[in-house]
């Protein structure tokens, strides 16, 4: 796995082969799937073989995260297929919490969907995921991923859903009212990020996902390869994921107890930028000039009763 902006895609590809091309008809004895733990020692280093089979670095990327205090081990359910007593597939199911339309609703997330590359085609992750989703439906949530081969998930329920995200037409003109840093340069104990994300507000109640930090966090080190996109004020009160390429300021995610005004925010970004691209869901803030619709490789689907708002986007602290 790549710990940058191919994780989707390299991700879609493990998915792509290891279930569009099963046999459903796979017999009892081909591997029935079951649900592993990572508590068993065994059974966490088989999973963690299974994944690193698809993407070479998420493991010692995992072992990271969990020594920063967001542990993969504590926040998902694995899932699994066995061959020979083996695990060879794995589906993961994050529980979490999220804002659809003013109501908080429990939420599942669907992830690391993957096999070993010499069992793909024997109806492992077939079962593996059908194993999941029963527990999904057991515990009444609604399921979510993204991916970028929908047609492949809606064999298992999922509907595929529209995302966009806000252009501002903003300029960086004007003097940096306190400027934010790199928190990784800002002398702060990851203790504070920690803190803030535990009490953070919610950018939307229309849309947005509830999370106390473990998503937040290994999400961002995935898709960043570190921290390195999280900036601060001094006082380590205000977290602003963003970066600027090519004269954007890509807006990723915002963690404070009380959200400022999208003007206050950018008074305080340091690099010179001409337009905004919002990649998160917010209500408080002025309309965007206009809507720029997520590309076609990363697309969200739910599987369940639930209400999607239009013009919303699911920023990649949230994309697991």
């Amino acid at each position: 796995m790549s710990l940058g902006h191919d994780r989707c895609e390299q991700r879609d590809n493990t998915t792509r082969i290891g279930l569009d091309k099963m046999n459903s008809q796979a017999s009892e004895d081909e591997g029935a799937s079951m649900p592993a733990d990572y508590m068993n020692k065994s059974e966490c280093e088989q999973i963690f073989s299974v994944l690193d089979a698809t993407w070479p670095r998420i493991v010692p990327g995992i072992r990271t995260c969990a020594k920063l205090g967001w542990d993969w081990k504590q926040v998902t359910t694995p899932f699994v297929g066995r061959k020979d007593g083996e695990i060879v597939a794995h589906v993961g199911v994050l529980r979490s919490e999220m804002f659809m339309q003013g109501a908080r609703l429990p939420i599942a997330g669907i992830h690391a969907v993957s096999c070993k590359p010499e069992y793909r085609g024997n109806g492992l992750m077939r079962e593996a995921m059908e194993q999941a989703l029963s527990y999904v439906d057991e515990i009444g949530q609604i399921a979510l991923l993204t991916c970028s081969q929908p047609d492949i998930y809606t064999r298992f329920g999922f509907t595929a859903y529209p995302e966009h995200r806000g252009i501002y037409v903003r300029s960086s003109e004007g003097p940096v009212d306190q400027p934010l840093c790199p928190f990784l340069e800002s002398g702060l104990p990851l203790s504070a990020l920690q803190l803030e994300l535990s009490a953070r507000v919610p950018t939307s109640t229309r849309w947005s996902m509830v999370d106390s930090g473990a998503v937040f966090g290994i999400c961002e080190y995935f898709e960043a390869g570190g921290l390195r996109r999280i900036h601060c004020d001094k006082e380590g009160k205000l977290f602003v994921v963003y970066e600027v390429h090519d004269g954007t300021l890509e807006l990723i995610d915002v963690v404070t107890r009380e959200l400022p005004e999208l003007a206050q925010i950018l008074r305080m970004i340091p690099e010179r930028f001409s337009r905004v691209r919002c990649h998160f869901t917010v209500d408080t803030w002025e309309e965007p000039d206009e809507w720029e619709p997520l590309p076609s490789d990363d697309v969200l689907m739910l599987r369940g009763e639930g209400i999607v708002p239009a013009e919303i986007c699911l920023p990649e602290t949230a994309r697991w």
